[in-house]
C-alpha cells in the first residue's frame, strides 16, 4: 500500500470520525449517515487513492463517495482507465463519448493503457460523429455507445432516421 493512498484514506476516516463526534453534541439533533457532510475539497489524486483502498477494503460508503467526486474531477481519459481498474461500469460510455468528442484523437501513449474494446468504442464513435451519423453531444454519443457490445461482436446500432418534415407523405414500396 502506497503511503499517499493510506494518508488520503485515513484522512477521510478521521474527518468522518470528527463529524460523527461533533454531531453527538446536545445542540445537534441528527448525525450524518454518510460521508457527504464532510469537507470534500480533495484533489482528484487523493480521491483516486481513496477509491483504490475503499475498493480493496470493501468500504462501500467511501467508495461511492470517491466515485461521485471523481465523476466531476477526473478527466474523461482518467475515468475510462479508472472504470476498468475499479469496476465502475457507469463511467464507460460517457468517458468514451467524451474522448470521441474531444478535438484530439487518442495518443499512442493513451491508447497503450486502454483495452482494445475501449479504443474501438472511441474510434467508432469519432467516425459516427464525423459522418454525422449521431449528434455530437456527449449524451447522444454515450447512449449510442451503450448499445455497443464487444463481447458479442455486434456493432453499435445505426442512428435513428431524421424526423420527417410535417405534411410529407411516406412512399410505400410497390409490390413486385
Amino acid at each position: 500500500i502506497a503511503q499517499t493512498d493510506l494518508d488520503a484514506f485515513l484522512s477521510m476516516l478521521y474527518l468522518a470520525y470528527v463529524a460523527v463526534l461533533s454531531c453527538r453534541a446536545p445542540t445537534l439533533t441528527r448525525s450524518p449517515r454518510t460521508y457527504e457532510a464532510l469537507d470534500l475539497s480533495l484533489s482528484a489524486e487523493k480521491w483516486i487513492s481513496i477509491l483504490h483502498l475503499a475498493t480493496r477494503w470493501k468500504a462501500d460508503g467511501m467508495r461511492n463517495l470517491a466515485i461521485k467526486m471523481l465523476a466531476t474531477q477526473a478527466s474523461a481519459y482518467d475515468r475510462l482507465v479508472l472504470c476498468r481498474t475499479y469496476d465502475v461500469p457507469t463511467w464507460l460510455a460517457p468517458a468514451c463519448a467524451a474522448l470521441a468528442l474531444r478535438p484530439a484523437a487518442l495518443s499512442l501513449t493513451e491508447a497503450e493503457k486502454l483495452e482494445r474494446s475501449d479504443i474501438l468504442r472511441v474510434f467508432l464513435a469519432r467516425e459516427a460523429i464525423l459522418k454525422h451519423q449521431v449528434d455530437a453531444t456527449e449524451e447522444v454519443v454515450s447512449s449510442w455507445l451503450t448499445a455497443f457490445d464487444t463481447s458479442t461482436g455486434s456493432q453499435p446500432p445505426p442512428p435513428p432516421p431524421p424526423p420527417m418534415p410535417a405534411g410529407e407523405a411516406v412512399e410505400q414500396p410497390s409490390a413486385p
